[in-house]
């Protein structure tokens, strides 16, 4: 859109915001993005009781993570998971996939809950696009769905005394991190079988979502 065009917001939770929380008014200044890697600073013309209209400003190139990461996560308690939706998207994730592995216990997730996380993290870090979150998948079955060029799982046995080395650096990479206990043998016979490497992240044994994080932060090197 060219500088001065108006536009009309009607995300419902970005407007609220910017009325109950920021008490933004006319003429007060934001940043949008149109989750293509661009933002713009725009100005408020006027709330709607449904929105509010925007004259857009300076367009700029966001930030926008160099490395394609996909973060393939075992299903875990609710609030856990939602965390690390939450700080994935911070250091700079462009997928992640809800696995269902052999020790899954609870399956049920709130997609869009998970994906207003991904959008306001995206929104809070400054990030120019919001990572894609998959609806989730069993294991055997995402492997198909994962297009990376290096797929790694995080695990605690002597096969993973490897570590992510710098030699992935460049190449879109998938890690995928297990459920509390672990992966069970029918979980590490699939992973055999697909060729995934079994990587290490360090000699202590991690929680699920600590090791989220951690695996993020390496393949971010």
């Amino acid at each position: 859109m060219k500088d001065g065009a108006q536009t009309r917001v009607t995300d419902a939770a970005t407007v609220n915001q910017w009325r109950k929380v920021f008490r933004f008014g006319t003429g007060d200044k934001v940043v949008l993005f149109d989750d293509s890697g661009f933002e713009y600073v725009a100005t408020i013309v006027r709330f709607y009781e449904d929105g509010a209209e925007v004259a857009l400003g300076e367009k700029k190139q966001g930030i926008v993570p160099a490395r394609e990461i996909w973060l393939c996560m075992s299903i875990i308690k609710k609030d856990n998971f939602e965390w690390v939706v939450e700080k994935a998207t911070e250091l700079g994730v462009t997928h992640i996939v809800p696995v269902i592995s052999g020790r899954t216990e609870k399956k049920a997730l709130n997609m869009e809950r998970l994906r207003s996380i991904a959008k306001e993290a995206s929104e809070q870090s400054g990030r120019g696009n919001i990572p894609i979150v998959h609806e989730p998948v069993a294991l055997a079955d995402s492997f198909e769905i994962v297009k990376a060029d290096e797929k790694f799982v995080c695990d605690t046995g002597e096969d993973a005394s490897k570590k992510l080395s710098a030699d992935a650096s460049g190449k879109s990479i998938a890690l995928y991190i297990g459920p509390e206990g672990g992966w069970d043998d029918a979980d590490k016979a699939l992973f055999n079988d697909n060729k995934i490497l079994p990587i290490s992240l360090g000699e202590l044994v991690l929680r699920a979502e600590t090791a989220a994080i951690a695996g993020m932060v390496l393949a971010n090197r």
